[in-house]
Order: C-alpha cells, then sequence, then structure tokens
C-alpha cells in the first residue's frame, strides 16, 4: 500500500518519493496497515505542501525485537518544532495515530535541511 502512495506521488512529479523496505511481507493487521498508509500521506501531504522539498526517504524494516520501523524524512525547508508542534493538526495526527496502537514517535526538523519522524513499534515479550 506505501508504495502505490509512492507511485501516486510520483506521477505529480512534484517531489521525488523513494521506497525502501528489508522484508518482501509484512504480516501486520488491518489497524496496523491503516497507520502506517495514514502516517505516510499525512507526511509526504506536509512535505509537498508545508516543506517545498525535493526528495522524501521512507523505509520500512523490521528485525529481531522491533515488529516494524517506519522512517520518512524529507530534504525541504524544516521548521522549528517550538512554533509547530503545539498547533500543527497534521503531526498532531501523526503522533496520535502511532500512540493508538501504541508505536514510540519521534519528529526531528531542521530548518533547512528537513523533517524526519521515526516511528517504532517493539514486539511484546
Amino acid at each position: 500500500m506505501i508504495q502505490e502512495e509512492v507511485d501516486n506521488t510520483n506521477t505529480f512529479k512534484k517531489c521525488v518519493v523513494s521506497f525502501e523496505h528489508n522484508a518482501n511481507q509484512f504480516d501486520l493487521g488491518f489497524v496496523h496497515k491503516n497507520v502506517l498508509l495514514r502516517i505516510t500521506q499525512e507526511f509526504i501531504q506536509n512535505s509537498i505542501k508545508h516543506a517545498y522539498c525535493k526528495n522524501i526517504f521512507i523505509t520500512l524494516n523490521t528485525s529481531e525485537d522491533i515488529l516494524w520501523e517506519l522512517i520518512i524524512r524529507d530534504d525541504g525547508i524544516g521548521f522549528d518544532k517550538s512554533q509547530t508542534e503545539s498547533n500543527g493538526i497534521g503531526l498532531t495526527n501523526m503522533k496520535n495515530r502511532a500512540e493508538i496502537i501504541g508505536a514510540e514517535f519521534r519528529l526531528e526538523s531542521e530548518k533547512n535541511i528537513g523533517t524526519r519522524i521515526n516511528i517504532t513499534l517493539k514486539k511484546q515479550s
């Protein structure tokens, strides 16, 4: 589903979106798939609309202790988190979606460097 979103975005030629992953198939339920897709869509839309980026990089990986980790970053204008985090509806939505499924959400942004989110869902022990 993420690959379809990437392909659709790339047809508009507003920025180049690349997607890498380390598994042929992720065995995830509907809620997890939906959260991953919605967060990805939100980040892409925000990056194109607000960051004026040239590239968006998406990575989805799994490992022994991590069910999945989604990293999305752009090379846009970035922003001051203290100015935006409290009133950014898109950022709040992404964070809330991650929390709904118990995933850790981290956001980093630097002016003139870009923005990055890292969402990690660890395996239950």
